[in-house]
């Protein structure tokens, strides 16, 4: 099997990286908790100006993560990890990058999760997070979503890749939902090597099944929602419903290889929508271990300073075989794909 039976769903052929201080690093800078409130304040304004119809009902939370995604990458903190990244070998930044990306997504996905339940709950918003500050700044975005909206829905043609990272880690998280008392904890960095992991075997299997990396497919949210949810319901087609959560729960090497095999597949069918076969995808065999270990183990001489700490969170709510798992619906909170709204409890007692 690809996954190390026993650990956090580590994928061999990378074990290496979670060892290394420029992965440790990279959590650090991605999960960095000043940020990480900030977000979560900007995003409940947003959602609270719409509330208030003065956004548009069309901008979704989808809208604004991107956003908030691309406005953090004119601080320094960010900055300085891309120069950072240029320092590190051709064949070794792809993989610092996937990992960026990846914790970068199930990161918005918490701070939706937050920023909806302080929408609910307004006497849980802390103070300073009304700060005239955040008001200004959150009238200032709300500005640039609408001018957006305006202009109408672009097409994008995204490569393998860039489908991967749209879809997985919305899979991974639709089995895992963060725990009922999550307060600013960050829970699905618990998930990191895990989701880097899967994200990575799915890559090399669909690089190899693939005719070209270089491929072109439009991914509209609704095609990406739908593989989604597609992929989950076919992992779970394949397993008794008490067996999947006891094995969800352990991050069992056999259920991380049956979601790599069932999204390896789907995300192939997209790029070869005309072949009427289903597609073949290579066997499960791991790919040669990379030689990135030299270029991991070189010691960072550089004397910048350190980002805070990321803060150690809770790990996301363990599945109970008394917990309902998340219900399809044809109208999914936008940016949660197939996830479960944030109240809504699992089970497994579809």
């Amino acid at each position: 099997m690809s996954f190390d039976e026993g650990s956090r769903g580590i994928y061999r052929p990378i074990r290496v990286l979670f060892d290394t201080p420029i992965y440790e690093r990279a959590l650090q800078i991605c999960w960095h908790s000043p940020s990480y409130k900030s977000m979560i304040a900007l995003m409940s304004q947003l959602l609270r100006l719409q509330q208030k119809k003065q956004l548009p009902s069309e901008v979704t939370a989808e809208n604004m993560s991107e956003l908030l995604v691309e406005q953090s990458k004119e601080t320094l903190r960010v900055q300085l990890w891309e120069f950072e990244l240029d320092g590190y070998d051709a064949d070794v930044r792809p993989l610092l990058q996937l990992v960026w990306e990846v914790n970068n997504s199930m990161k918005m996905r918490d701070i939706e999760f937050e920023a909806r339940r302080l929408l609910s709950c307004p006497e849980a918003v802390p103070p300073h997070f009304q700060h005239p500050k955040i008001i200004s700044q959150a009238l200032k975005y709300a500005g640039i979503l609408t001018e957006q909206q305006q202009k109408g829905p672009k097409s994008k043609l995204l490569c393998p890749m860039e489908v991967m990272l749209k879809v997985l880690p919305k899979v991974l998280q639709g089995f895992w939902l963060p725990p009922p008392n999550t307060s600013f904890n960050m829970p699905s960095q618990q998930l990191s090597q895990m989701a880097v992991g899967v994200t990575k075997a799915v890559q090399d299997r669909v690089s190899k099944a693939l005719s070209s990396v270089h491929l072109q497919a439009t991914l509209s949210s609704s095609i990406r929602d739908n593989m989604v949810f597609s992929i989950q319901e076919k992992v779970r087609q394949g397993y008794p419903q008490d067996v999947l959560v006891k094995r969800l729960n352990s991050f069992a090497a056999e259920v991380l290889n049956t979601i790599t095999d069932v999204a390896v597949r789907e995300i192939c069918a997209l790029f070869q929508p005309r072949t009427p076969q289903a597609v073949q995808t290579p066997s499960d065999e791991p790919p040669a271990q990379t030689a990135v270990q030299n270029d991991f183990d070189r010691s960072l001489d550089e004397t910048e300073p350190e980002p805070e700490p990321a803060v150690v969170s809770t790990p996301p709510r363990p599945l109970t075989t008394s917990d309902e798992l998340p219900a399809h619906t044809d109208s999914p909170e936008p940016d949660s794909a197939v996830v479960c709204t944030p109240s809504c409890p699992l089970t497994t007692t579809d």
